[in-house]
C-alpha cells in the first residue's frame, strides 16, 4: 500500500512447508524504484522466518537487479542462485532461483 492505494501484491506458497516460495510479486510501474518493493518483500519474509526461494528470468534485467539486491539486503553474502528448467516447458530458458534464509528478528524493547 502507498497511503490508501494498493500498489502491488505478493503471493507466497509453502508457508506450512520447509521452504517458503515467493511465488508472485508485482509492484505497479508508478511505484517502482521508490523502495516500496524492497520494503514490501522484507515485510512479507520477516513474518515467516526460515528458508525462502524466489524465481525470475535472466532476460528481465530489472528483476535480476531487484532480487539480487534484495537477497543481499536480507542475507548478506549468504544467498545462492541456480538455474532450474521450467516444468513442462522444455522450450523455455531455465528460471533463475534465488535462495536465502530469513532469521527471526530480535524484538525491540517495548516493541
Amino acid at each position: 500500500m502507498s497511503g490508501e492505494r494498493p500498489v502491488g501484491f505478493a503471493l507466497v506458497r509453502g508457508l506450512a512447508g520447509q521452504t517458503r516460495v515467493l511465488n508472485s510479486f508485482f509492484v505497479v510501474r508508478g511505484a517502482r524504484r521508490t523502495g516500496i518493493g524492497l520494503s514490501a518483500v522484507q515485510e512479507v519474509v520477516a513474518k515467516y522466518p526460515g528458508p525462502w526461494e524466489v524465481a525470475f528470468q535472466d532476460d528481465n534485467a530489472a528483476a535480476v537487479r531487484f532480487w539480487r539486491c534484495l537477497a543481499t539486503e536480507i542475507a548478506g553474502e549468504a544467498w545462492t542462485e541456480e538455474r532450474r528448467p521450467v516444468p513442462g516447458r522444455p522450450s523455455l530458458p531455465p528460471d533463475v532461483w534465488t535462495s536465502f534464509h530469513v532469521h527471526v528478528a530480535a524484538r525491540r524493547p517495548g516493541g
